[in-house]
């Protein structure tokens, strides 16, 4: 799919503005109190929190649907004013990004208690509850009227993308719906089980395989060879089994098995050799965004006690990202095989965006969690830091003061109008939109609940932000 003011928040605590501690006296004379000074620089010093929803809230939107009320989150803001605008021919909201949004909410509610999270939680069950077809699948974009997009192409209620992410989401949400709202828990658990129904036939040519470019790939996923989809496939699964009948279970697991298989025959190299076992996208192309292969097979593979799927998924976040961490990231490979091994065919390395990083992220903390081998932990500070400067571009992408992500990285074709950036110039697109803003927040939620990750991101952060300011002291001298 796709690709206000920065004023001091007050301390309501203390009753001043976050690092000035001043208090003005009669005749206007302003007298500085020691003690209200020590707080002050207390607050000057405590950094800003990470996780800011902030933006994420100015995108949603509660909208009627007959007699009652859903959520939305709308897709684009953007620069300078940030104002939330829709997509031409596809809609103002869509389930891909509220499904994501679901995670985020339901995340700060479990971690803060916040009500409103989670009242936004159960508004966007609504949203995606009413945007399932007959058949399990869902549409995904709204209109400006609210009504549904029927006929778009990324809209059609086929077993796509947004199909899955709706499964993730509601499976997620389950266990604390049955728990708080029980009409709306019948009502997802409903959806689920009618969607989970379709896996039968998405797989229905399992085991076929075909060849592309040399290169065996599975003919039985989503869209054929969709090993990324298929992924989010597991993922929801992950979410849904603990919680499926047992007669369903077992069926469920099966299909899960053949998921996987399917996810393992794209893996391309090893260890030691190039591409140090990247999993394939579709087809004979890897690319950064959703690619949450890894991700899949480690959750997943860790809970059903599935060592293959565990041990192979390992070579790629070992050695594959670390590869992608060198090479300052890529957006996508496209491979040739032959009797010589895999060459590249096309490589690419812009754009990037938060949607390419937060896979690989949540992938290395699931490596720690089940190696204990810290060094795990660290990869996905490295990796999470790319919000933070270490792309690129050099570049903060994620406003911790607003909650904003950046849209991406993108390289400059040529002379821009101002005639100051050079042809190959590394750009931002200062644009957010809610893909990357939900993507950054859930790589900052994930990694602040590692605190290995925690360290590591933040020791990087540092390092940028010293970097930043010796080069600003150079141009000065």
């Amino acid at each position: 799919m796709r690709r206000k003011g920065n004023n001091r928040p007050m301390n309501r605590k203390n009753g001043h503005t976050s690092g000035f501690c001043w208090w003005k006296v009669g005749g206007g004379l302003l007298v500085l109190v020691l003690p209200l000074l020590v707080i002050g620089w207390r607050c000057a010093s405590r950094p800003l929190p990470l996780v800011n929803l902030s933006h994420l809230n100015a995108l949603f939107q509660v909208v009627p649907t007959g007699d009652s009320e859903m959520g939305i989150v709308r897709i684009y803001a953007e620069y300078p004013d940030y104002r939330p605008i829709a997509a031409p021919g596809e809609g103002i909201a869509c389930v891909d990004d509220a499904a994501r949004a679901i995670l985020v909410y339901l995340e700060d509610y479990e971690r803060h208690g916040r009500m409103d999270s989670w009242r936004r939680v159960e508004l966007l069950v609504r949203f995606l509850l009413h945007m399932q077809s007959p058949e399990g699948t869902f549409y995904n974009f709204i209109q400006e009227d609210y009504s549904i997009n029927r006929d778009g192409e990324t809209s059609t209620n086929r077993p796509d993308w947004w199909t899955w992410r709706a499964q993730w989401a509601l499976a997620r949400a389950l266990p604390l719906l049955r728990a708080k709202n029980v009409p709306l828990a019948l009502q997802a658990e409903h959806a689920l089980e009618l969607s989970f129904s379709l896996y039968d036939s998405v797989l229905s040519t399992y085991p076929d395989t075909v060849v592309y470019d040399g290169l065996v790939c599975p003919a039985y996923l989503p869209v054929e060879t969709g090993a990324d989809q298929a992924a989010v496939m597991l993922l929801a699964l992950d979410q849904y089994l603990p919680q499926a009948s047992p007669e369903f279970r077992g069926h469920l697991v099966a299909l899960a098995e053949r998921l996987a298989r399917g996810i393992l025959i794209m893996q391309t190299g090893d260890s030691l050799r190039f591409p140090f076992g990247a999993f394939r996208s579709w087809r004979n192309l890897w690319h950064a965004w959703g690619n949450s292969q890894s991700h899949a097979l480690l959750t997943l593979g860790s809970f059903l006690q599935k060592e293959e799927w565990v041990r192979r998924a390992l070579v790629e976040v070992r050695y594959f990202y670390h590869y992608l961490l060198e090479n300052r990231f890529l957006h996508a490979l496209q491979f040739r095989g032959s009797a010589a091994g895999v060459q590249v065919v096309r490589r690419e390395a812009f754009p990037q965006i938060a949607y390419d990083i937060r896979p690989m992220v949540m992938a290395s903390l699931m490596a720690y969690r089940i190696t204990g081998q810290e060094a795990y932990a660290r990869q996905a500070g490295q990796l999470a830091a790319w919000l933070f400067g270490n792309n690129p571009a050099g570049a903060v992408m994620y406003d911790a003061r607003t909650g904003r992500c950046f849209d991406g990285l993108y390289r400059e074709p040529s002379m821009t109008g101002d005639g100051k950036s050079p042809a190959g110039s590394v750009r931002v697109n200062r644009n957010a939109g809610a893909e990357s803003t939900i993507e950054a927040l859930m790589i900052l939620q994930a990694i602040e609940r590692n605190p290995i990750a925690r360290a590591e991101m933040n020791r990087f952060r540092r390092q940028l932000n010293d970097a930043s300011r010796a080069t600003f002291k150079k141009t000065l001298n």
